[in-house]
């Protein structure tokens, strides 16, 4: 899971958070990794990216107030 940062550094972390419990409840083989994007929303973080290309089967980015 990707933290943009849309509306500030703690804005929505608190989300994700609860999401990633909720998986971890429901879908305990399932590996969840929560990462902020470094900059703001809409800068590009190719480091990241390749991150997630090599490391991972899916990705959920969001945002949340």
């Amino acid at each position: 899971m990707v933290d943009i940062g849309w509306g500030g550094p703690k804005a929505g972390y608190d989300v994700f958070e609860v999401m990633k419990d909720w998986l971890a409840e429901h879908y305990p083989a399932l590996k969840t990794v929560l990462v902020k994007k470094k900059g703001i929303f809409g800068d590009d973080d190719p480091e990241l990216w390749s991150r997630i290309k090599a490391e991972g089967d899916a990705c959920i980015i969001g945002l949340s107030c």
